[in-house]
């Protein structure tokens, strides 16, 4: 299944992930679903420092974290770079977590992703719940929510120990999209496959657009 075209260069060798051909696509900056563009600027995810707990720690401090920056080997080339934004809907506002890439590929997870999103959602639920907000919205961008594992990544660095940490990070984003003080909801704007159905299926509700050609959990088969 191939992604829509982009005007970003590919790199030169493509990249796999869970039941997807990886190719380039589109980033609109509006995410498919949403009505109104932002209301502020898009938020500036920090990846420096540990991601905030969900009991409120302001996001410009590095918070205690069961989440620590992995010291693995095989990080994915092109890591999911997640960015906030806050738009109007019916009744109020909420923070739109946008899952993409910055060569505009569909997003998959890897160490730096995982940590990224993990990051992104708690940074968001602060927020939301700091200046009522609704909530907190997850969406990718283009015809992809979230492709999943980065497999090409996972072949590469496929040891016992890697393959434990890369599955512990996934636990902990889990757990901060569960746990997190405001409902998390995901908005499935496209393909949504292992990890990325996985994401979808930890928020309180979900939504999805018409026309999603794929949702499933292909490493089922593998």
């Amino acid at each position: 299944m191939n992604a829509r075209p982009s005007d970003a260069p590919a790199p030169d060798s493509p990249t796999s992930h869970e039941g997807v051909t990886d190719g380039p696509t589109d980033a609109p900056t509006s995410p498919r679903g949403l009505g109104s563009g932002p209301t502020d600027a898009p938020a500036t995810i920090s990846t420096d420092a540990p991601a905030p707990s969900a009991t409120g720690t302001p996001a410009h401090e590095p918070a205690s974290t069961d989440a620590p920056a992995p010291a693995l080997p095989g990080a994915e080339s092109v890591p999911l770079s997640p960015r906030l934004e806050v738009r109007e809907v019916a009744g109020g506002s909420v923070v739109v977590v946008v899952m993409e890439r910055p060569d505009g590929k569909p997003a998959t997870l890897g160490p730096t992703g995982l940590g990224r999103l993990t990051e992104a959602v708690g940074e968001a639920a602060e927020q939301a719940e700091r200046d009522g907000h609704l909530g907190v919205v997850l969406t990718g961008v283009g015809t992809t929510f979230l492709a999943g594992a980065d497999l090409d990544m996972v072949a590469e660095f496929g040891e016992a120990e890697f393959a434990r940490e890369l599955g512990r990070l996934g636990h902990v984003m889990i757990s901060a999209i569960m746990d997190a003080p405001v409902p998390v909801v995901a908005l499935v704007n496209g393909i949504a496959l292992g990890g990325g159905l996985e994401v979808a299926l930890a928020c309180r509700a979900r939504l999805a657009v018409d026309d999603v050609k794929a949702l499933g959990l292909p490493e089922a088969h593998l």
